[in-house]
C-alpha cells in the first residue's frame, strides 16, 4: 500500500497487490479468496473482490471489479462495474457503464452503456450491446452505428440510423464482380461464369441478392440457349435462339422467404440482329444455411457462340 487515506487491502492471501493512493480503496473482501496481483492506482471508493487477480483499477470513483473477472481493467471514470464472472473485462473510463456476468472479453466507454455479450464493443450514450464480436457506437437512440459478427445464426451486418427516425438501415453492397470472360464450349451445356453463395449469407426473410450478368452472342446463324440457375432450380431459361451477334444481360433479385425458400424475378434481354426479351417470377425451395452455387450456363453449336463477360451480384441484408 503506498499512500492514501483510508485504504485496505483486507483479505489474507492477496499476495503482490497494490493500492498506491486514493481513498477507502479495497482488494479484497473475504480471507482466502485470492485477488493476486491485483491494483488500484488512486480515485476513492474503488473495489476489486474476490478472485480477481491480475485486475486494474486506475482511478476515479466508486469503480468496482466484481468477483472471478480476472484480468480485468477499469481505467477511470464513475459508478463503472465489471460484473462478477467477466474475465478480461474492460471499462475505458465515462459514467455509469456496466459489463454483465457475460461480457468477456468486452471493452465500453462512455455514459451509461451495457455489454452482455461475448467480444462485444460499446461506447457513446445509452448504449446496449447483447451481440457477440460486435461493434456498437452511439450517441443517442436514433443515432447508431452497429457492426455485427458473421455467424451462422446471423449475417455480419452493418446497421446505420440516423436523428430523422427510431429505425435502423441494413447497408449492403457488392458480394462479387467477376470480369472475366468464359466462353461456351462444343454443343453441351457449359458452365460459363459461376460463384458460390456462402451459408447463411440470407439469414433472416427479406434478406435479398440482386445480380447482373452479360456477355456477347457469336456472328453466326447457330441456335444459342442461355440460362440461369440457382442451387438446383434453374431461374430463366431463354431455350434456343438463333441471334447472329449482339450483347445480353441477365438481371433480377432473389429474396429470402423463409429457411427453404426464395422469391425470384429476373428479366434477360438479348440485341443483335433480332432482339427478344424474356422474364421469370418464381418461387424457389433452396436451403440458406449452405454453400449455394449461382451460374450461368450456356448451350449452343460449337466453341465461343456464347461468352459471358461479366457477373455482378449485391447482398442487401433486410431493413
Amino acid at each position: 500500500m503506498g499512500g492514501g487515506y483510508q485504504n485496505n487491502m483486507i483479505a489474507r492471501g492477496d499476495d503482490y497487490c497494490v493500492i498506491s493512493g486514493g481513498q477507502l480503496n479495497i482488494i479484497g473482501i473475504t480471507p482466502n479468496n485470492f485477488s493476486t496481483h491485483a491494483t488500484i492506482s488512486g480515485g476513492s471508493s474503488g473495489l476489486v473482490e474476490n478472485n480477481a487477480s491480475w485486475s486494474v483499477i486506475a482511478g476515479g470513483l466508486r469503480n468496482k471489479i466484481s468477483s472471478n473477472s480476472t484480468n480485468s481493467t477499469i481505467s477511470g471514470g464513475e459508478d463503472n462495474v465489471i460484473e462478477a464472472n467477466a474475465p478480461f473485462g474492460n471499462i475505458l473510463g465515462g459514467r455509469d457503464n456496466y459489463i454483465t456476468g457475460t461480457g468477456d472479453y468486452s471493452t465500453i466507454g462512455g455514459y451509461s452503456n451495457q455489454v452482455s455479450a461475448l467480444g462485444a464493443f460499446v461506447m457513446g450514450h445509452n448504449a446496449s450491446n447483447a451481440t457477440a464480436h460486435s461493434v456498437l457506437l452511439q450517441s443517442d437512440s436514433t443515432n447508431r452505428f452497429h457492426v455485427g459478427p458473421v455467424a451462422t445464426t446471423n449475417q455480419g451486418l452493418l446497421k446505420v440510423s440516423n436523428g430523422r427516425a427510431n429505425a435502423s438501415s441494413s447497408v449492403g453492397g457488392i458480394f462479387t464482380n467477376v470480369t472475366i470472360p468464359v466462353a461456351s464450349a462444343g454443343a453441351a451445356e457449359t458452365n460459363l461464369i459461376t460463384v458460390t453463395i456462402p451459408a447463411h449469407s440470407l439469414t433472416n426473410n427479406q434478406d435479398s441478392l440482386t445480380f447482373r450478368a452479360s456477355g456477347r452472342f457469336a456472328a453466326n446463324a447457330n441456335g444459342k440457349d442461355i440460362k440461369i440457375i440457382y442451387g438446383s432450380e434453374t431461374i430463366l431459361d431463354t431455350t434456343s435462339q438463333i441471334v447472329n451477334s449482339g450483347a445480353w444481360t441477365f438481371e433480377g433479385e432473389i429474396i429470402r422467404t423463409g429457411n427453404t425458400s426464395q422469391s425470384v424475378n429476373a428479366e434477360f434481354h438479348g440485341a443483335g440482329v433480332t432482339l427478344f426479351t424474356t422474364a421469370a417470377s418464381l418461387d424457389l425451395a433452396q436451403t440458406n444455411g449452405i454453400n449455394t452455387v449461382f451460374k450461368v450456363t450456356s448451350t449452343a453449336a460449337g466453341d465461343g457462340d456464347v461468352t459471358n463477360r461479366t457477373m455482378t451480384v449485391w447482398l442487401w441484408p433486410a431493413p
